[in-house]
């Protein structure tokens, strides 16, 4: 087993918590970027950067003072994500922004300052991932998704040009689009609120996403999982 770690990005909460706790129960080990104070019950367990990744100027010295000189990186799992749903017409530009750069900008930039590393590991270890997380709003219309929508086709499109780019550097790139997740956040949408709750107790778990990222970091070298949909049964789109 590499000592390379994995670095989730967003791991402080949500998916990228629920990913990080299966890296662990692996005895893999973990770094997590998150803009939010540690939680106490991750202290000792991993190794935590508290970083904004909207501080691009900031990020490689971020990284660098926790990774050290000429690091390896088992993965990079970009799952620090802002979901809006709301009218388009009627939302400041200013909070449709800040969508794009939480979903696009920082994940490009996390993606490529780790690049070199990943590319280390692959040479040492016979491979190494990239997992950006986006959306079935990436080509399905959701009310008050719209920009949201954007910024995961932007994703999955990032996911597939990397693929390509990085293959002969031995990084693999995936891209994972959930459907309908019962969380938290789903809870508070108010413009799909009946599709949310017609689904109920159907609907899929962060726990089931982060499963299906573990599944992709886990493939045999020189086996590479390319875009993975995952819905409800009962959603049955995506």
């Amino acid at each position: 087993m590499s000592d390379a770690p994995h670095v989730v990005s967003g791991g402080a909460s949500g998916l990228g918590r629920a990913t990080v706790e299966l890296l662990l129960a692996r005895g893999e080990h973990v770094m997590v970027i998150d803009r939010a104070p540690e939680p106490p019950d991750l202290a000792g367990r991993v190794a935590y950067v508290r970083h904004d990744l909207h501080d691009l100027e900031g990020l490689p010295v971020a990284l660098g003072h926790t990774l050290g000189e000429d690091p390896s990186v088992r993965s990079v799992v970009a799952s620090a994500g802002l979901g809006l749903s709301d009218h388009f017409a009627s939302t400041p530009v200013a909070q449709w922004r800040d969508v794009i750069d939480t979903n696009i900008t920082a994940a490009v930039a996390l993606i490529q300052a780790l690049v070199p590393a990943l590319a280390r590991e692959a040479a040492a270890s016979g491979s190494a991932d990239v997992i950006t997380i986006g959306s079935v709003v990436d080509e399905n219309f959701y009310p008050g998704s719209t920009v949201y929508g954007v910024t995961s086709a932007a994703l999955r499109m990032l996911s597939r040009h990397l693929r390509q780019e990085l293959r002969e550097l031995g990084i693999r790139v995936a891209n994972v689009a959930p459907g309908y997740v019962r969380s938290p956040w789903a809870e508070a949408l108010t413009l799909t609120s009946e599709d949310y709750q017609r689904l109920g107790p159907d609907l899929i778990t962060i726990d089931d996403v982060a499963a299906i990222l573990d599944y992709v970091l886990h493939r045999p070298d020189g086996v590479v999982v390319h875009d993975i949909v995952a819905v409800s049964t009962k959603q049955g789109w995506g």
